[in-house]
Order: structure tokens, then sequence, then C-alpha cells
């Protein structure tokens, strides 16, 4: 009877070393993940305006439907209230400069004022100059013609004397020269007239003054002072239209810093916050991520198995998955095999391992709702059979994971 027992003994031990080297070297037709993680898609949820956060309105593995606010963000004032305060600076810098400029040209239409009043009585004076001279000359000119008509008559006379041999002919030469001159003292007499009466009318019309010094540096003062109220009044008119439009800006404005008001930031589908990647008060700018989801639709089981099965895996074989601390064995399909060459894709929640040219990407589809978003991060382990397994290979994988201590 003890034989009995100590060749049961033995053979029991036996079959316990053939199955634990059965679930070491796991055989061919059960490739083995070295590890595996539930994933799933990542949903960034970012910010539509630059400001502040007010608050993140979930928690970390918090569920969320689609429409749910997730975060409040209270739109940035800050540049626009910077804007305005700098065009309110300018408001005062155009105002003072308008009223400078409005001051300056009170001055210099004062200068103008009195320069016209001081010219409009030099030009009295020089009316009445050139009065008094027009008047003298026009005095001098009758006497002339009146000397010049008496020689006229002398010479006519001394003319017929001479023919009677009463005068000579010498005295008649005499007496035309003199004639002579005084017809031109006359016509000397006529040209200074009508200068005189021509600066007498320039004079009259405010256009001449006499020609002095003094005259000469009070007109080109006037001048003067004319172009620089001219260059004054263009000035203020451009300060009046910056002034407005500075004026029109600080008004709208600040009517739209009026109306800005929190941006309400919501899910755009359904999920579990998988990472709050901002905090209450923080400042944030447009497009900037604020919550991670890990989206509910299309779970998947991520696996790496050695690269010698890259010849026995293949999309559409069978796969059994087991989490840690789950006993359950949750059955999938192969829907993806890559050379493990360059990590994880960026696009999911999980970026489970770095890149290594040693292992095979396989992506396990989960047949219906066996797994949850809820259990995205989880790890576990992936065997793969090539056909839909039977109670046997179902028996056959559930000893292998639990020799290879994954319940």
């Amino acid at each position: 009877m003890s034989r009995v027992f100590r060749i049961l003994k033995i053979a029991i031990a036996l079959v316990l070393v053939a199955l634990s080297l059965w679930s070491i070297l796991l055989p061919p037709y059960f490739p083995s993940s070295s590890h595996a993680v539930v994933n799933t898609r990542k949903v960034q949820i970012n910010s539509q305006t630059d400001g502040i956060v007010q608050s993140i309105a979930v928690g970390a593995r918090a569920a969320v439907t689609k429409g749910q606010v997730v975060a409040n963000v209270e739109q940035d004032q800050s540049a626009l209230k910077r804007e305005v305060e700098q065009l309110r600076f300018l408001e005062k810098r155009l105002q003072t400069q308008l009223a400078n400029t409005e001051l300056a040209l009170s001055q210099r239409n004062a200068e103008l004022e009195k320069d016209n009043l001081e010219y409009a009585q030099r030009t009295a004076k020089t009316v009445a100059t050139l009065s008094a001279e027009l008047s003298a000359l026009t005095q001098k000119k009758d006497l002339a013609r009146r000397e010049l008509e008496l020689m006229r008559e002398e010479e006519d006379r001394m003319e017929s004397l001479v023919e009677k041999g009463i005068v000579t002919r010498s005295k008649r030469l005499e007496r035309s020269k003199l004639a002579l001159e005084a017809e031109k003292r006359l016509q000397a007499f006529e040209s200074e007239s009508l200068r005189v009466a021509d600066s007498l009318d320039l004079a009259k019309a405010g256009l001449h003054v006499a020609q002095t010094e003094s005259n000469d540096a009070l007109t080109s003062e006037i001048a003067s002072l004319q172009h620089e109220i001219r260059e004054l009044k263009t000035q203020r008119g451009d300060l009046q239209l910056q002034l407005t439009e500075a004026q029109s800006l600080i008004k709208t404005n600040s009517e739209y810093l009026s109306s800005l008001e929190s941006v309400e930031i919501t899910s755009p589908s359904d999920g579990m916050v998988w990472m709050r990647q901002a905090v209450d008060g923080q400042n944030v700018s447009t497009g900037q991520s604020l919550v991670q989801l890990a989206d509910r639709d299309g779970v998947f089981v991520e696996s790496f198995f050695h690269r010698y099965y890259q010849d026995t895996v293949f999309p559409g074989d069978h796969a059994f998955v087991q989490l840690r601390g789950d006993g359950r064995l949750i059955s999938g399909k192969v829907v993806e095999v890559k050379p493990q060459e360059h990590g994880s894709n960026d696009l999911y929640v999980v970026n489970s391992v770095a890149p290594s040219s040693s292992m095979l990407r396989v992506v396990v589809e989960i047949n219906g709702d066996e797994l949850s978003v809820d259990e995205v991060g989880k790890l576990g382990k992936v065997v793969v059979t090539s056909s839909s397994p039977g109670v046997v290979n179902r028996s056959l994988v559930r000893l292998t994971l639990m020799l290879r201590n994954q319940q």
C-alpha cells in the first residue's frame, strides 16, 4: 500500500513539474503576452478662450456625459484692460496737446490782431503821406503845365519877332530849349503822380505801406504769424480726429469688457476623467488642454508579445484576457498586430511601453461589454488561440494563467 502511495506522490509531482514547465514555456499554440493594459482613445477638452480657470467641475476617474460642463473659464480681460488704460493715457496726452495747441493758437491770433492793428495804423499813415504827396505833385504838375503853355505862347510870339528882325534866332532857340525843359518837367511830374496814385490805391486796399525797415519787419512778422496759425489749425484738426478715435475705442472696449463672462467648457463625448490638466485660478490660453478624458466607446486591450510569436499571432485570432486581481476570463479578438518600433500611439490615454524592436504590439477588441472605461489602465495578461476555443482550451488557458499567478 505504501508503495502505491509512493508511486502516486511521484506521479503527482511529475505532473505538477510538467504543468509548471508547460505554463512557463507556453506551447506555441498558446502565445502569451509579456504584459497587457486596458486602453482607449484619448479625448482632450481644451479651453475655448484665453482666461483664468474658475473651476474644474469634475474629479479624476469621474464619469462624464456628452455636453456635461467640465470646467468654467473666465475670459481674459487683462490684455483688454491694458489696452483701455493705454487708450486713456493717450486720451489725456491728446487732450493736453490739444489744450496747448488751442493756447498757442489764441496767443498767435492775439499777436496777429495786434500786428494787423499796427499795420492798419501804418497803412493809414502811408495813405495820408501818399495823399499829401499826390496833392503836391498835382500842384507841381499844374504849374509845370501852365509854365509850358506860357513858354509855347512866348515861343510863337518870338517867332514873329524873328521874322521882323527884332529878336535874333539865337534868342529864339534859347527860348525853345527852355520850353523843352519845361515839357520834360511836366512829364516827370505826371509819371511820378501815376506812381504815387498806384501806391495810394494799394495802401487804401491795405496792400502797401511805406518801404521802411520797420514796416518790412512788421509785414514779415504778419506773414510768419499767418503761416504759423495755419499750421496750428491743421495740428488742432489732427489732434481732434485722433482724440475722437481714441474716445471711440475706449467706449467700444469698455462696453466689450462689461459683456465678458465665464465660458462653460463641455465634454464632447461620454467617458471618464483620466487627467485634470489645469487647476483653479490658472491662466490658460485658447486651445490649452484642461481635462483629458478616456473615451467610453472603443475600450480595448493593448498587449505586447515577444517577436518570435509574429508567425503565430494574426488578426482574427481569438484572445483571452485576464486582469490582475480579477478572476474573469475575458474573451476578445485580435484586430491588429504590428512590430513595436515606435511605442504606443499618443492618441491613447495609456502610453504603455517604450519603443522596442523585440516586441509585437497586439490589439485585442473585447466582445460585448465585458470591459468598461473604468478599467482603463489596469494591467493583465493575454493568451491567443488560433480558433474559437472549446471547453478544453478554455480550461488550459485558465490553468496556464493560474500557474502564471495571474489570478
